[in-house]
């Protein structure tokens, strides 16, 4: 199985905590062959050559366009999700925009066969601002409580999220995927269907480079005010 992941920063912690680390090692575990990209480097080409579109928390109009194509070619799309997008706190910073994007996010999730929750960030609180301060405090002030929750933590990560139980759940739901797309197969598209995949797909490709240069100086302007 032939599998491309995608992530708004393939590079970033979290699409390796979430993403990468898991499917290179079911990869390894099951032969398979794991291809990666950021959003702004994946061009349609990259999606001839996979079987399965696994995307990590997006909610833009170009990705959904991305697993629009991937499923009407007959590949298979995953998509991995987690409460920050559904459920986001008013003082998290990025909340406006997550919720003006929400309609978007609804699109993704649709143009899916198989959405994959992450519950890793579930609080141990109210989602508010005055309990998460509090926790917060208390965290920082009650050492005895800061190293309990770190202890259950620790218990809880060995028995639910080795790498070797991550990579069987990865197997298990990219398989469930792939029986869901053939059991629910699309019709195929027709003559302006198809004409309008053309015209986004030579549009993708011509802008491509524009994406990787805006980004390379975005990281720039990123590594000079640290």
């Amino acid at each position: 199985m032939k599998v491309l992941a995608l992530a708004g920063d393939i590079g970033s912690q979290m699409a390796d905590i979430r993403l990468i680390t898991p499917l290179r090692a079911w990869s390894q575990a099951f032969s398979g062959q794991l291809t990666q990209r950021s959003f702004h480097d994946c061009s349609r080409a990259d999606l001839r050559v996979a079987d399965v579109l696994v995307v990590q928390r997006a909610n833009t109009h170009r990705i959904w366009q991305l697993q629009q194509a991937m499923r009407l070619v007959g590949g298979t799309v995953v998509y991995e999700i987690d409460d920050l997008l559904t459920n986001i706190s008013p003082h998290i910073s990025s909340q406006a925009s997550v919720v003006a994007r929400h309609g978007l996010l609804l699109r993704c999730l649709d143009e899916s066969d198989l959405v994959t929750p992450d519950d890793a960030t579930t609080s141990l609180v109210h989602n508010d601002e005055a309990s998460w301060q509090t926790a917060l405090w208390r965290a920082i002030t009650d050492t005895a409580w800061r190293q309990q929750i770190a202890a259950s933590a620790q218990q809880q990560v060995k028995a639910k999220h080795q790498l070797e139980l991550t990579a069987k759940a990865w197997n298990v739901a990219l398989n469930c995927a792939i029986q869901r797309r053939s059991e629910a197969a699309l019709p195929s598209p027709g003559w302006l269907r198809r004409g309008q995949q053309w015209w986004a797909s030579a549009c993708d490709l011509a802008l491509i480079d524009a994406r990787r240069w805006n980004r390379s100086q975005l990281n720039a302007l990123k590594q000079r005010d640290q």
